[in-house]
């Protein structure tokens, strides 16, 4: 079984991925697939948490190679992407992948029908305002341009997760809330 974490920039899914890894932590029927990324590593972050951070040019050859099971370049700026056997071998081996996913391309994996069925969808949902507050809070200088920008993906992944997600967790919560939430929907998995 594939978990999908989805929702927009702000939302929690990053903290949500670090809580359930923190939960799961040795349980080898669990595994975490971090996207690879182009972007400058933060000082806080390092390689694999939470991404595989490579250059612009690796990344473009893993394309040219069709390594990547979806690819993005988000918010115009940075190419992140999944890499295709870090998600299917293991499900292969029976186990069950938690990966953050954009909602665009959840919806790209469902068009060409890559994506084995047994996949399930978690939309970490906010109110607008609570959206904004969380990436002025994480990004004070962002330019007004980018912050409009990323209210506007809100608005489009909200409507696509309402017709596309099995599960919409209020991430408005404390993430303690949230985490208890989501172990809900992924725990009775584990026993299959």
């Amino acid at each position: 079984m594939i978990f999908f974490i989805v929702g927009v920039s702000g939302a929690g899914k990053s903290t949500l991925i670090k809580n359930l890894k923190k939960y799961f932590d040795w349980d080898e029927r669990i595994v975490f697939v971090p996207s690879f990324s182009t972007r400058e590593m933060r000082e806080w972050e390092k390689q694999w948490d939470p991404y595989f951070f490579i250059t612009k040019e690796e990344f473009k050859r893993k394309i040219e190679n069709w390594d990547f099971l979806e690819w993005a370049v988000v918010h115009g700026k940075h190419f992140y992407g999944t890499d295709r056997d870090s998600v299917l071998n293991p499900l292969k081996e029976g186990k069950v992948v938690i990966k953050e996913l954009d909602m665009k391309w959840l919806l790209w994996l469902l068009q060409k029908n890559e994506i084995p069925d047994k996949f399930k969808t978690i939309f970490l949902d906010l109110p607008i305002k609570e959206i904004k507050n969380r990436i002025l809070q994480r990004q004070p200088h962002i330019a007004m341009e980018e912050l409009e920008s990323r209210v506007q993906s809100w608005m489009e992944e909200k409507v696509l997760g309402q017709k596309l997600v099995d599960f919409m967790i209020d991430a408005s919560v404390s993430p303690e809330k949230v985490l208890e939430e989501v172990l809900k929907i992924i725990q009775p998995y584990l026993t299959k």
